[in-house]
């Protein structure tokens, strides 16, 4: 055994052309073994230079990671511009960012730039991750005559002063030209405001006239509708969808959360002069893992664990997913976005190290990256996607009831509280042909993967690391709750959260979880399961 992995007694190496670059992914025993050390000469090579040394030494580090290779089950293949787990600037902090920029970016502060989460991109480094693909970034920078700009990692927004005027321009630009096509005329596509009014623009499609709404639409807000009962939720859902049935291209999604958390305002960037581009503020929907990546960039081997803890737990959902039972799932769901095919290439090695076999297998990258991305985020590992449901049942539930420490859902209480914290359910019309979304029940069906199929869940994907928020542009509606809107009392933790005797695929990942530890090894992001 190798790695805390219950492995066949051969090595098998395969070589992935992909869109984004050439990445070897190896069998995780080997892969992890070759990973860069910090501490370490193999792969020190200066492909980006500073005239801080410990600076390019982060930097450099950096690109040897992404160049190694990252857990293919993190690949968001929807937004190939827009990193996964690269840090987009080589500093250790927010303070050291804004120092090495003179203190100030376009009149913002580095105290402006925390109340406003905003941050600093390092354009050489970004083009470095991506190469040979051309990004926005390259003739920013070229333009420009400089590396560093100030960020909005939400939205993928970058700002630099130009002639007195504080200019700005998004750099994950690709997905949003061809979604904005299908609702905006050609002078607005690319205009900010344009680029982060989806779920508005479908919203107002949908349901502006015949709500009401249309002028809340018109104003940038998302519209919100409060209902104080069970019954005047199931009744707003019933409109819902009798609006949406002239367009059966599109899909309801919906997302319960006990309580709306915003994106900080953009008030020092707009005083600076900058065009408004996210007002009034967005849900803050960015997956766990961008809220916790940059805990994780300060100090290098703690990016390194990350990394490889990322990768067993890929390597896991890939060896011992419930995946040969898909196939016939996989046929009957059409791709969408930008997923491009790949050619594999393996080769199976022996004990001795002498070539058994190879062969050459033709893959979806989006079907296999959303099999693994399943598996990391609806069994508890932080993922570019997020969690939606097609079930608004199973979204009102997810409102009403609150996770504890304790490995267990209680029944939210929210009485006392103000109406802005009050539950919200997130109501997202979804292109079929174009947004990057999976039915991840329908996946699953038929699979020992029940908490999925159970949970009605789907998976979105996020925009990376360059574009954290994504999700919040999806969302057309939202309808929150009075405090005495209950849940159905057919659902349950226990029903949505099936024990391992029930599921067989959280048996598998236990199992994993109880060798590694038994081995003297650690859990960075543990199976999440619910207590008996």
């Amino acid at each position: 055994m190798a790695g805390g992995y219950m492995l066949k007694p051969c090595w098998e190496i395969h070589t992935m052309t992909f869109s984004r670059s050439d990445i070897s992914g190896l069998h995780y025993a080997v892969w992890a073994s070759k990973m860069p050390k910090p501490g370490a000469t193999d792969w020190q090579q200066t492909v980006t230079s500073y005239e801080d040394p410990d600076l390019s030494k982060r930097a450099n580090y950096f690109i040897a990671v992404a160049r190694h290779g990252f857990p293919s089950g993190l690949l968001n293949v929807h937004f190939p511009d827009a990193l996964t787990l690269e840090p987009y600037n080589a500093h250790a902090s927010l303070e050291a960012s804004f120092a090495h920029n003179g203190g100030s970016l376009c009149g913002i502060s580095c105290d402006d730039a925390r109340g406003a989460e905003l941050d600093i991109v390092d354009a050489e480094l970004v083009s470095n991750y991506l190469r040979p693909m051309e990004t926005a970034l390259d003739a920013l920078q070229s333009t420009c005559g400089r590396r560093e700009f100030l960020f909005d990692p939400y939205y993928g927004f970058v700002f630099w002063e130009d002639e007195g005027k504080v200019r700005t321009r998004c750099i994950t630009m690709a997905y949003w030209v061809k979604r904005t096509s299908a609702f905006l005329p050609p002078d607005e596509v690319r205009s900010p405001r344009g680029m982060l009014r989806q779920g508005l623009d479908a919203g107002k499609l949908f349901f502006g006239t015949p709500l009401g709404l249309t002028s809340r639409y018109d104003a940038g807000w998302i519209p919100q509708i409060d209902v104080s009962t069970k019954d005047q939720y199931s009744q707003v859902i019933d409109w819902l969808r009798l609006l949406m049935k002239p367009y059966p291209e599109f899909e309801l999604w919906f997302r319960g959360q006990t309580k709306e958390y915003l994106v900080p305002a953009r008030t020092a960037v707009m005083a600076s002069g900058v065009e408004i581009y996210s007002h009034p503020p967005r849900p803050n929907l960015a997956p766990a893992l961008y809220r916790e990546l940059s805990q994780y960039t300060a100090d290098l081997a703690a990016y390194r664990n990350l990394v490889l803890q990322f990768g067993r737990w890929s390597y896991w959902a890939d060896a011992h997913r419930p995946l040969d039972e898909i196939h016939e799932a996989q046929n009957r769901l059409k791709p969408k976005g930008f997923a491009p095919d790949w050619q594999s290439t393996r080769t199976y090695f022996d004990e001795a190290g002498n070539v058994s076999r190879s062969d050459v297998r033709e893959y979806e990258v989006e079907r296999q990256e959303l099999k693994q991305g399943l598996i990391l985020q609806h069994y508890g590992v932080p993922s570019p996607y997020l969690d939606i449901t097609s079930d608004p049942a199973t979204a009102l539930w997810f409102a009403t009831n609150r996770y504890t420490k304790g490995k267990s859902y209680t029944e939210h209480k929210w009485e006392d509280r103000p109406a802005e914290e009050w539950p919200v359910v997130y109501v997202m019309p979804l292109f079929k042909d174009l947004d990057p979304y999976v039915n991840s029940a329908q996946l699953v069906q038929g699979t020992n993967a029940l908490r999925p199929q159970r949970q009605a869940c789907g998976l979105l994907a996020a925009g990376g690391n360059l574009f954290r928020n994504f999700a919040a542009t999806c969302v057309a509606l939202s309808i929150r709750l009075a405090p005495g809107v209950t849940a159905d009392k057919s659902l349950s933790a226990e029903y949505l959260f099936p024990s391992p005797k029930e599921d067989g695929y959280l048996k598998v990942l236990l199992d994993n979880e109880g060798y590694i530890r038994a081995n003297g090894g650690t859990i960075t992001f543990p199976v999440s399961s619910i207590s008996p």
